[in-house]
């Protein structure tokens, strides 16, 4: 698989620029600048089903006195090198922001509510059964 988030050659000079953008809105369209394609799609919260995943969501969004806002979905978390420094300063800063940044393909929504829900691999570490659709949408 190539690697279209690797940092670029200006790496630093964008590090700057992120300093002095002054919204958030501002950061998503420097990263759409930077990794076009990156971001992937935007899920409102954790299925009722994993309250685990939103407790944990909102336990970080209380430490850094914020309230959770959205799951944003991107194409790669790299976070074992420093060839990577800008994905995990993205994901750092909407972390820090209120939202809960999670690999492509990792999550997935509710076939009827869209709310977030694991997949298979998740699942088997959370040690639930995997599922397509939230138990209250089977109702």
């Amino acid at each position: 698989m190539s690697d279209s988030f690797v940092d670029p050659t200006d790496k630093d000079e964008i590090l700057n620029k992120l300093k002095e953008l002054p919204t958030l809105g501002d950061v998503k369209k420097l990263v759409d600048e930077v990794f076009p394609g990156w971001f992937t799609g935007i899920i409102k919260r954790y299925s009722l089903d994993y309250p685990q995943l939103q407790k944990n969501w909102e336990d970080i969004c209380n430490k850094n006195n914020v309230s959770p806002l959205e799951i944003l979905l991107v194409r790669n978390i790299i976070w074992d090198d420093d060839n990577h420094i800008l994905v995990k300063t993205f994901c750092e800063l909407f972390t820090r922001s209120g939202f809960s940044v999670r690999r492509l393909g990792e999550y997935f929504p509710c076939e009827i509510c869209d709310l977030a829900l694991p997949n298979k691999n998740i699942c088997e570490l959370l040690q639930t059964p995997f599922k397509t659709t939230c138990q209250k949408c089977l109702k």
